[in-house]
């Protein structure tokens, strides 16, 4: 699987969207910061789903130190009673177990996923409960930085595509995906330009800062989506359901 550096792909899709090339010009590229892969990652993406930062990152905390390691086996040895008492739901305390059993099975290999393209990853991912493709394409965008990847059901993304392409309204998801499509292969690019110009954004206020400025770092990413969800629930827009998979599956 060919990548281009992360310098790169900001030239190449500002060259093929001017607008991207003056923001680039006026605010710099957002500094590129992977995260480790594997069961810990997507374990935390989970926990983070429709949460705050601050409320994700205590979860967290208390998650970690009760497991003491942070591997199946030590998710597995505990019931679903045990996990809420960290601070988990109902939901995502199965969901934690379903992960947890994927791995140890086998039947989800994340090394495997290195060599597969992205719609194979994110068909893979998504077999398992609680990972629907938002969040598998948070995988693939924070852990494995691919670099043609568009997470259309972005709130957030909406948002900011309105605002730098001077659309009359937000886009709908079946409108972002032929939106996109004169940025490819570099659509990852276009989304971390687009997202840090949400108003959402964690960046807007008080400057930028290096360790939220990239963007698509899940946690980063999932306060972007949870202020987008409450701006959108404000506005009692309809379109709120069909903004990726957090309806039915989510906290």
């Amino acid at each position: 699987m060919t990548t281009k550096p992360i310098e790169d792909g900001f030239h190449q899709v500002g060259l093929l969207e001017p607008r991207f090339a003056e923001v680039l010009r006026r605010h710099g590229e957002p500094p590129s910061r992977k995260r480790p892969g594997g069961f810990e990652t997507v374990l935390k993406i989970i926990v983070q789903q429709q949460v705050s930062i601050a409320s994700a990152d205590a979860i967290w905390g208390r998650l970690r130190r009760g497991l003491g390691t942070v591997n199946p086996g030590a998710v597995m040895a505990l019931d679903e009673e045990a996990l809420r008492a960290f601070g988990l739901s109902r939901q995502k305390a199965a969901y934690a177990r379903s992960l947890a059993e994927a791995v140890a099975s086998g039947s989800l290999n994340f090394r495997k996923l290195r060599g597969m393209a992205d719609e194979a990853v994110i068909a893979d991912l998504v077999q398992i409960k609680g990972i629907g493709r938002w969040t598998a394409e948070v995988y693939l965008l924070g852990v494995m930085q691919r670099p043609d990847i568009w997470p259309a059901a972005d709130v957030a993304l909406m948002e900011a595509a309105r605002d730098l392409l001077g659309l009359a309204e937000r886009p709908t998801i079946k409108q972002m995906g032929p939106l996109a499509e004169p940025w490819r292969p570099y659509r990852t690019y276009a989304a971390r330009v687009m997202a840090a110009l949400s108003p959402h954004h964690p960046a807007r206020d008080g400057g930028l800062k290096h360790d939220t400025w990239y963007v698509l770092h899940a946690s980063t990413l999932h306060l972007v989506i949870c202020a987008g969800i409450i701006a959108v629930k404000l506005r009692k827009s309809s379109e709120s359901h069909g903004c990726h998979e957090f309806v039915v599956n989510f906290d």
